[in-house]
């Protein structure tokens, strides 16, 4: 703790303290609050704190009261403990209430699977953090990763490119990068998020919170209005209209109604996740779903050139619809085969 304490960034400390507040509130945390079935008492840790003397603990209670969002008991509590306290905290806790907000940035995918929101905050000191989100649109837009860098967002965007992250940065106002962050977390915290990263979710919901309020949630690509024309014209095509819209229209729009919903925009991923949630054949005719990949391999290359998709990526989705077909022969006969040895 006293490491954390005297290292040259705050960001050490505010982890350490990210560490204790997803376990003193795991109910703020998705993941930590199936992991603990029995929510433990705050006010016994807080006393347990306050038991212990010296500035460190008293620093840890000053950054619990303002980093624990969202419980406005746990925060009181600590604000009380601090009054009675006579150590000195370190300046930079002192003036975390005077942090100011830079911009914020999502960075998208080609597809539209991944958004990742960042956003940077100034300490009154002058020192930068950069706070990032990475959110899955396949997954019900939860959170599949959380990144926080001592530098400023330019700094961050750098490092991303470096790294070869394919992504289109765009600028968005920090309320709407509030309010898909608070959307993602309100959802699902990834497992590997819990593991990878401890105190991170904590530290970026704390930040978030401090971006202005009235932003727009993720909407996803409003597919209910463009899907039906979309549909429309590809079974009016010369690759469509092999495919009889009465047998295959319900089931196309249900497989464009899975992950984000864009009737134009499909990576190897989505097609994953849209099989994967596909019927196994107990209810639909079994010769319309063993042709739906070959409805796919038609309807990509359609949607695609519609989109401006090229040729290389739009070959990767085509490959993964090969993979894919033989699982959904065999799900769909496996099915069929436990449905009638059930009827007897």
């Amino acid at each position: 703790m006293g490491r954390a304490l005297s290292a040259e960034h705050p960001l050490d400390m505010l982890l350490l303290v990210g560490r204790m507040i997803e376990v003193l509130l795991p109910h703020k945390f998705s993941y930590r609050a199936k992991l603990n079935q029995q929510r433990p008492d705050p006010n016994s840790l807080i006393d347990d704190a306050a038991a212990v003397s010296g500035p460190e603990y008293t620093a840890v209670l000053r950054l619990v009261a303002e980093m624990a969002v969202g419980d406005e008991n746990v925060q009181q509590r600590c604000r009380e403990v601090v009054a009675t306290r006579p150590d000195p905290v370190p300046r930079w806790i002192d003036d975390l209430p005077d942090l100011t907000v830079g911009r914020a940035v999502r960075v998208t995918d080609t597809f539209g699977d991944l958004d990742d929101v960042l956003f940077d905050v100034r300490l009154a000191d002058g020192r930068e953090i950069t706070c990032g989100v990475l959110i899955d649109h396949l997954e019900y837009s939860t959170v599949k990763d959380v990144g926080i860098w001592d530098k400023p967002l330019n700094a961050v965007l750098a490092l991303l490119e470096s790294w070869e992250w394919v992504g289109h940065p765009m600028e968005m106002t920090t309320a709407d990068a509030r309010a898909r962050i608070e959307q993602a977390f309100g959802k699902c915290i990834a497992r590997k998020v819990r593991d990878r990263r401890p105190g991170y979710s904590a530290v970026v919901k704390w930040l978030a919170a401090r971006l202005p309020e009235g932003g727009r949630q993720y909407q996803g690509s409003n597919a209910d209005q463009g899907a039906a024309e979309v549909m429309e014209s590809f079974f009016a095509s010369p690759d469509g209209e092999r495919f009889d819209l009465d047998e295959f229209g319900e089931v196309l729009g249900e497989l464009i109604a899975m992950g984000t919903g864009d009737p134009l925009r499909w990576s190897a991923f989505r097609i994953i996740y849209a099989v994967g949630d596909l019927p196994d054949g107990r209810y639909e005719p079994m010769e319309t779903l063993l042709r739906l990949p070959a409805l796919l391999r038609a309807f990509v290359p359609f949607a695609h050139e519609r989109s401006g998709i090229g040729a290389e990526l739009t070959a990767q989705t085509l490959t993964m619809i090969d993979e894919v077909q033989r699982s959904v022969e065999e799900r769909v006969r496996n099915g069929l085969q436990e449905y009638w040895d059930t009827a007897g």
